[in-house]
């Protein structure tokens, strides 16, 4: 996408910049996730859910609803006990849905 705007702009400075945006907390890696292993990066700030293709690597964000509903039952009582067992704040939870997609996830 950024080839299209401006087809002199390096791919190091793409990466530096994601780094840049990771490092002030806009953006975050989910590293290994690519369908070669590679890394990817979100931008997404809230509490949320991925659905992850084993097979090709293709990462989606679950419905803003559904995620919520799923992470909504995961019981406090439960982190708070990790937290204390091996001493490990929880800033963020993050959860993949790791399957195959049986459909085009982008609905086309």
């Amino acid at each position: 996408m950024v080839k299209k705007l401006d087809d002199g702009m390096s791919l190091a400075t793409v990466y530096n910049t994601l780094e840049a945006f990771c490092g002030a907390g806009l953006a975050y890696k989910i590293a290994g996730c690519g369908g070669n292993g590679s890394t990817r990066y979100d931008a997404g700030g809230d509490d949320h859910l991925h659905l992850r293709c084993r097979k090709t690597g293709h990462i989606v964000d679950a419905p803003h609803d559904l995620g919520k509903r799923i992470l909504e039952h995961i019981p406090q009582e439960l982190i708070d006990e990790l937290q204390d067992r091996i001493g490990f704040t929880v800033n963020k939870v993050q959860l993949d849905l790791v399957g195959e997609f049986n459909k085009n996830p982008c609905g086309s």
